[in-house]
């Protein structure tokens, strides 16, 4: 409990990143660090991606990541035994659910940006 927040092993000290949110971008996944250990910022937007091309609602999408990036034996910790928190954000930009999920199915993900997390 000594020092700083940011310098704490355990700390509520936000890393917080401004984006200036433009046509191009399909989604948002914000995600703790127990997801970001186990998968990398292209493994998410790809598995998202999929996901939207197959229709399936944001909520459902975090719950199967989640189940994805969980360890099969929490018991030793490690990869998949952190705290996990995922929130996915689709950007429709005006499109129906449905038209936004074709897009997802029909553009390359190399058209997509991606953001540092």
């Amino acid at each position: 409990m000594e020092g700083p927040p940011h310098e704490r092993i355990v700390t509520a000290w936000a890393d917080i990143t401004v984006r200036t949110i433009t046509d191009d971008w399909e989604f948002i996944v914000m995600a703790c660090d127990g997801i970001w250990d186990v998968m990398t910022n292209s493994e998410v937007v790809e598995f998202v991606r999929n996901r939207f091309a197959q229709h399936l609602e944001p909520r459902r999408i975090a719950q199967d990541l989640l189940y994805t990036c969980l360890a099969p034996d929490t018991s030793m910790g490690g990869l998949g035994a952190d705290n996990m928190t995922i929130e996915i954000i689709a950007i429709l930009g005006g499109r129906s659910f449905e038209e936004f999920c074709e897009k997802c199915a029909t553009d390359p993900a190399e058209n997509c940006p991606l953001q540092l997390k």
